[in-house]
């Protein structure tokens, strides 16, 4: 027997006509049909290459068929879902949900974790299912742990939880029409901005917070920015950049990274499209520079 998995923006009277008609057409039974929502998917990505979505507890690749039905208002969750799906090479539609979508931070960690790029490891609730799946949430990731929006940059909506009490004072502060991820907690004293030109390493900053309450780097938010050389960082670190930004088909982009203080790895955080650089320095001006005389030749 096939299975088919229709997820829509909600329940619908359609569903049940759908249903119908399944079971009039193969009255032997050949296909059975389950209806959920966007609402209902749970994502859960390890530091490397293991990935599961599950929607009403089950695991979506026990389906042979799933339709994103409607996915414009879910299109992150639906390109998401899409791109593992391919990869796992399951039957889905429409076929171009799969395109890349690389200005999610969601999209993003499961596209890292089918090219068994570290990252830390990721969990995705729907935002208004998040508050009561607090110990499903800690089991896989431990405390403390980070929640942020998919969508925000320069630090901003990005929280760390280190019990029940930060987690309800948090969840208030929410977007709940917003898209969020939480984070495994990677012990760090800076971070590093990797700045890619034509696929290739342009320039590497690092970025250290000063005020040691806080747990973001950003220098929008206070962070001591200093540039070192490329070479600085290790061979394999700089392949997996140029890796990632070809895989995400951004030319010009900056991707961060951490370095943890308990075990030495790098994890890929995300990449931006649209980075922020600091101008008034050799090193972006000579990445510009790279950057005006492609254009001009």
């Amino acid at each position: 027997m096939k299975k088919i998995l229709v997820i829509s923006q909600k329940e619908s009277e359609a569903y049940q006509t759908l249903e119908e008609f399944l079971q009039r057409k193969f009255l032997d039974k050949r296909i059975s049909s389950n209806f959920s929502t966007y609402a209902d998917v749970e994502i859960y990505v390890d530091n490397q290459s293991n990935a599961n979505i599950f929607i009403n507890g089950i695991d979506i690749l026990t389906f042979d068929y799933v339709y994103l039905r409607i996915p414009q208002k879910n299109l992150e969750l639906a390109n998401s879902i899409a791109k593992f799906l391919k990869h796992n090479n399951k039957k889905f539609g429409d076929s171009y949900l799969a395109a890349p979508q690389y200005g999610y931070k969601l999209f993003q960690s499961i596209c890292a974790n089918i090219n068994n790029i570290i990252q830390p490891k990721t969990v995705y609730f729907n935002t208004a299912r998040l508050l009561n799946n607090y110990e499903k949430i800690v089991k896989f990731l431990g405390e403390p742990f980070v929640i942020k929006r998919t969508s925000s940059d320069k630090g901003k909506n990005n929280f760390i939880i280190k019990d029940k009490n930060d987690w309800a004072r948090v969840y208030k502060e929410l977007s709940i029409d917003k898209n969020h991820i939480c984070q495994e907690w990677i012990s760090n004293s800076k971070d590093y901005r990797i700045f890619l030109e034509n696929f290739k390493i342009g320039s590497v900053e690092t970025r250290q917070r000063i005020d040691k309450s806080e747990h973001r780097n950003n220098a929008s938010l206070g962070g001591i920015e200093e540039f070192i050389k490329p070479e600085q960082l290790p061979q394999n670190i700089i392949e997996e950049c140029e890796n990632l930004s070809t895989i995400f088909g951004l030319n010009i982009c900056g991707l961060d990274l951490i370095q943890s203080d308990v075990d030495n790895k790098f994890y890929f955080i995300e990449a931006n499209h649209s980075p922020g650089i600091t101008y008034d320095t050799v090193e972006s001006d000579a990445l510009f520079s790279n950057i005006i005389k492609e254009i001009v030749e």
